[in-house]
């Protein structure tokens, strides 16, 4: 192996280190239905519009009014909205 070789090597056995104790485990989560709720409830306070669980529901793929209500207050629950 040349020198060079060997200094790449020691490089990423050093980053590689590095990232191990900078491994961050996240303490929120969000689903991807949720996801397209946020997005939908964030469109629609830029526009100055309120949303409904209704809409928030048929804005991620949903029937149910319930469902929505659900997602929101999954929201809240995880710090991502403010009741």
């Amino acid at each position: 192996m040349t020198p060079e070789g060997q200094e790449v090597g020691e490089r990423i056995v050093k980053a590689v280190k590095m990232m191990k104790l900078q491994t961050v485990v996240p303490t929120r989560v969000m689903t991807a239905k949720e996801a397209l709720a946020l997005i939908f409830i964030q469109r629609e306070h830029a526009l100055g519009r309120s949303y409904s669980v209704r809409r928030v529901a048929k804005a991620v793929g949903l029937k149910s009014s319930r469902s929505g209500a659900r997602i929101v207050n999954s929201l809240i629950t995880k710090g991502f909205m403010k009741a």
